[in-house]
């Protein structure tokens, strides 16, 4: 029997990641399977209205959309959103994101209370 392999317009599924922002969201793709690359789609404002402009857009190609995003100051308004237009989505904490060996996380708000730990001591 012969192997049948999946073209990438041939795919049922089309993962996306959104990047969330306050004024932006970044939009990336990829299609099924653990190998498949990543492409960025584009950058698109920060409103609701924007971002079911770029949800229509994705599913004009006729696959399942499964959305996926990094939960942050933004809340779940896109998760109630989408879910309510019956989009797959899911909110993953920051901790779970995947990051490569030695990368640092610039954290403002740890920092400031270092900081604020650091003057404290010195002061007393």
């Amino acid at each position: 029997m012969p192997k049948i392999t999946m073209s990438a317009t041939s795919a049922t599924e089309l993962f996306v990641g959104l990047d969330v922002h306050k004024a932006s969201i970044d939009v990336a793709t990829a299609d099924e399977g653990r190998t498949a690359e990543v492409r960025h789609y584009g950058k698109t404002t920060g409103d609701l209205e924007a971002l079911d402009k770029v949800i229509r857009q994705l599913q004009s190609t006729g696959r399942t959309l499964h959305v996926v995003y990094e939960a942050g100051p933004c809340g779940y308004a896109i998760y109630r959103h989408l879910t309510a237009k019956q989009i797959d989505c899911t909110v993953i904490a920051p901790s779970m994101t995947p990051q490569k060996s030695g990368d640092r996380v610039n954290s403002l708000s740890a920092s400031a209370k270092n900081d604020r730990a650091r003057r404290s001591r010195s002061s007393g």
